[in-house]
């Protein structure tokens, strides 16, 4: 399942957002890839939001009504966001494909802004891909966790996203 909603939120809230994870005292971390799985390094930022059944964020309580819109019933298992900027060279492959987590859960990736940088799924059990969709703005993207997916390296703007994944017993 793969469901792509465009205008998740008003609008004055998605600049809200936007203002936020993108404004000059917003804490962001270097990590040396964004993948953080294989032999490419991909650099990027990232700001934890929950982790290990505990909120390291406020910034986390803000986007209730961003998760509320998804209207993903689960238990939250983490949430965090990237940051991506152009790198000064160029890749004609995409990041690794990954699945955030071993064990079933559905994944709402949220655009922060619009760019480049497109989200490649693929299949359960191929990386042939299925499906790509560009950042934009207010746009969310929902899809059971267990499809692998991945990144474009953005080439011409910052790509910023909001990744939520969401536990739900069967």
């Amino acid at each position: 399942m793969i469901k792509v909603i465009d205008d998740i939120i008003s609008k004055d809230y998605a600049d809200r957002i936007e203002n936020l994870f993108l404004s000059i005292n917003f804490p962001w971390y270097y990590i040396k890839d964004i993948t953080d799985i294989g032999n490419q390094k991909r650099p990027a930022f990232t700001h934890q939001l929950y982790n290990d059944k505990k909120v390291n964020s406020e910034v986390l309580e803000f986007l209730t009504p961003l998760i509320e819109a998804s209207g993903i019933s689960g238990n939250l298992v983490q949430a965090r966001s990237f940051l991506q900027m152009p790198l000064a060279y160029d890749f004609n492959t995409p990041d690794d494909p990954h699945i955030d987590l071993d064990y079933p859960h559905t994944v709402l990736l949220y655009y922060v802004k619009d760019s480049d940088g497109d989200t490649v799924l693929y299949g359960y059990d191929s990386l042939e891909e299925t499906q790509r969709v560009t950042p934009k703005k207010g746009r969310a993207v929902i899809f059971d966790g267990m499809l692998y997916h991945t990144a474009l390296q953005p080439k011409l703007d910052t790509r910023c996203i909001i990744n939520f994944d969401f536990y739900s017993s069967p």
